[in-house]
């Protein structure tokens, strides 16, 4: 999401950044390799459906789409967390991040949950879900899921590098 209120105070509000479903988080020594192995050899691509669009109480779920826990998604999860030995933490899994707003602020994600759901952005459907309408005619119910990012994500947002990407079949 490429928007920047003007009435967000902080500046580590609204960075920019590739919308993502978290699958794991390594501590940052963590050997890349051993992480890569962790991924299913063919893993298949994976069908995301979003269920709403909530409000959370910290910077890194801010605003997000709640998405559905699929089986091939759940079981993912599972076999990487398995595979590299690791208690999974990763709360309110599965979900999309869409905005980070500074926890400072913490009014400002309801306000601009409200907004994209009174400008149409965010619409319910029939049984419990939502579409994103993103404009110029991209409205988006969910995704498949085809790649699978290893990313060092310390610092700012901004800094964050994707190491490796990993497509899915």
């Amino acid at each position: 999401m490429h928007i920047r209120p003007p009435q967000a105070k902080s500046l580590s509000s609204y960075p920019r950044f590739d919308p993502h479903i978290t699958l794991s988080a390594f501590p940052a020594m963590t050997d890349i390799s051993l992480i890569r192995n962790a991924i299913p050899a063919n893993q298949a691509r994976i069908p995301v459906t979003f269920k709403s669009v909530d409000v959370g109480p910290t910077y890194f779920r801010s605003v997000y789409a709640a998405c559905r826990p699929s089986a091939q998604l759940l079981e993912l999860h599972k076999a990487i967390h398995e595979r590299i030995k690791m208690e999974p933490n990763t709360p309110s899994f599965p979900h999309m991040s869409m905005f980070y707003i500074d926890d400072s602020e913490p009014e400002e994600r309801t306000r601009i949950r409200d907004e994209l759901v009174s400008q149409g952005k965010i619409r319910p459907l029939d049984g419990d879900a939502v579409e994103l309408d993103c404009g110029e005619g991209d409205v988006l119910r969910g995704f498949e899921g085809g790649e699978i990012w290893i990313a060092k994500c310390e610092g700012p947002v901004s800094e964050w590098q994707v190491l490796e990407r990993i497509f899915l079949l």
